[in-house]
């Protein structure tokens, strides 16, 4: 087993940054032409740091960390997605506060350390835990290359405390050993024994459903980090049936994607057990900025939208009038982590005009000389997607495909509840890819019109 010296060699290093650029098949072929070398180490580290180089450009730009495998580079958060939960980290929801030197966070399933990172460098002392004994090694010495005090012994003086031990349900006063958390921050590993990817909780590794009550008994706060692909109400509900409380979900997302759900997890209240929460649940979607620093934890430019659960059940969708009134309006699509919260129909209580039904496409309200509190209200919501400009509007028909498709030829096409794939309209209308409009296939419906099918010719805004 490969446990790295400490600081690393430098020839080792000086190997990395001269062959950085290289062939890593061909390094691995020709090892033999350097002795001295651990050829497969360097591998890993070049490999590890192309994945990293824009997702945590400030662990790229130091030569001299250890990557055990390009895997735990692939899994670990981007800058970003770190500074955003060392802030969830802070407090309960909106009670979140910064960071400072008394605050103590013990992450529990460490990995390579880029959140421990985060939440050390955002001023939290922190208890970073790893099982497996390679990667625990590589993220100590890596924390002393990025300028931290790392210390497996005592945390007196030390920034980060470095642990290695396998987390169960019965040694988790092994693993503090004396360090008293204000918040437990979980990332349970989502592989299974053959590798492939899994996203329930009792197939992750730690399984929560049989840690979090012996971590709530020691810890009054758990944030956990699942995987964008579970089910947040069965999540709510399996949780709720050992004695936790999801008090808030942050549904996460970066360049219009879904990165991850992070969980804010205290013990149920005496008045709570027994009681169905999820209309009180609060759900936080944020779209975060690559600008965000590790250093503070500063999302305060990300785009936010927060609401509780049951309010998307009271709202009720507004439809425009006719397909002519269309013609010139801002089309809004939500990013996926938007429609991860599954607020379809509260969009329109900030101003949005609904396309259809189930058609989870928008209209920004038009201004005009004016800027209303409705324009202010979509102003924060519209970062959490992309904007259009309608240009024109066809009826979805044999005839309207042939002309827009000769008149927009390199164009991007999405179909939304219509009973084709983007796919099939693409080859319908005989388009490429490029950026002559954006053209949707949509299901509408209207209120002083029958619904229809229509393409949407749009530009980007």
């Amino acid at each position: 087993m490969f446990l790295p010296s400490w600081p690393m060699e430098e020839n080792l290093k000086k190997f990395i940054a001269d062959h950085c650029n290289d062939d890593t098949d061909r390094l691995l072929l020709g090892k033999s032409k350097w002795p001295d070398i651990d050829v497969a180490t360097a591998v890993n580290c070049i490999l590890s740091r192309r994945k990293l180089c824009g997702k945590v450009p400030e662990w790229y730009s130091c030569p001299g960390l250890l990557y055990p495998n390009t895997l735990s580079a692939e899994q670990c958060s981007s800058t970003p997605t770190a500074a955003y939960k060392a802030k969830v980290c802070g407090g309960f929801g909106s009670n979140s506060h910064a960071l400072n030197d008394c605050w103590r966070i013990a992450d529990l399933t460490g990995g390579l350390g880029v959140d421990s990172w985060a939440f050390a460098k955002a001023g939290a002392k922190v208890l970073h835990n790893e099982m497996d004994p390679t990667i625990h090694a590589c993220a100590k010495h890596n924390f002393a290359e990025l300028g931290l005090r790392a210390s497996e012994t005592s945390d007196i003086g030390a920034d980060i405390l470095c642990r290695n031990f396998e987390l169960r349900p019965d040694n988790i006063d092994e693993i503090l050993n004396g360090f008293r958390p204000d918040v437990i921050f979980l990332d349970p590993a989502r592989r299974s024994q053959a590798g492939g990817k899994v996203f329930r909780l009792e197939d992750c590794s730690p399984n929560l459903l049989e840690v979090a009550a012996p971590l709530l008994e020691r810890c009054p706060r758990l944030v956990v980090k699942i995987s964008p692909m579970a089910d947040i109400s069965l999540i709510c509900k399996q949780l709720g049936e050992i004695g936790a409380q999801v008090r808030e979900v942050h549904i996460v997302g970066t360049g219009g994607e879904c990165k991850e759900l992070l969980l804010e997890i205290g013990a149920k209240k005496p008045m709570e057990i027994g009681t169905e929460a999820a209309s009180s649940l609060r759900l936080t979607v944020v779209e975060c900025h690559e600008s965000a620093s590790a250093e503070c934890g500063d999302n305060a430019s990300a785009a936010t939208f927060s609401f509780i659960a049951d309010d998307e059940k009271l709202a009720v969708p507004h439809f425009a009038e006719s397909h002519e009134s269309l013609v010139g309006c801002i089309l809004f699509e939500p990013g996926k982590a938007l429609m991860k919260a599954g607020a379809y129909n509260l969009l329109c209580s900030l101003g949005l005009t609904k396309l259809g039904a189930s058609t989870h496409l928008y209209l920004l309200p038009m201004t005009g000389s004016e800027v209303s509190s409705e324009a202010n209200s979509c102003n924060s919501v519209s970062p959490l997607g992309k904007t259009f400009r309608i240009k024109e509007v066809y009826p979805l028909d044999k005839r309207s495909l042939k002309a827009v498709g000769k008149a927009y030829p390199r164009s991007e096409v999405t179909a939304r509840n219509i009973p084709m794939t983007s796919d099939e309209l693409r080859k319908r209308l005989g388009v490429s890819s490029g950026d002559d409009a954006h053209i949707f296939g949509v299901r509408c419906d209207f209120t002083a019109a029958a619904s229809a099918n229509l393409l949407l010719v749009c530009e980007r805004l």
